[in-house]
């Protein structure tokens, strides 16, 4: 099974003459994160599959949707069962 990558902008400290970005002059980095497929993400959070993806259609989880599919960032998922 491929993993995909998503990438989540985090504002970094600065580190010298560096092209700064749009956002009030703040140095910005792109750091890719991991995407997983429905199945894993529901075997970390110990659910149904189907119960993530309607979790994941109220919003009640982040989750991105690709064609027919669903991914989730391990960080959400992380996030998600640590308030457990």
């Amino acid at each position: 099974m491929a993993h995909q990558t998503s990438l989540s902008i985090y504002e970094v400290p600065d580190s010298g003459p560096i092209d700064r970005g749009p956002r009030n002059g703040k140095l910005l980095a792109f750091v890719p994160e991991q995407l997983l497929e429905t199945p894993e993400a529901a075997a970390a959070m110990k659910i149904h599959p189907k119960t993530l993806q309607k979790m994941a259609r109220r919003k009640e989880i982040h989750g991105i949707r690709v064609g027919k599919h669903w991914r989730f960032r391990a960080a959400d998922i992380q996030e998600w069962i640590d308030r457990q």
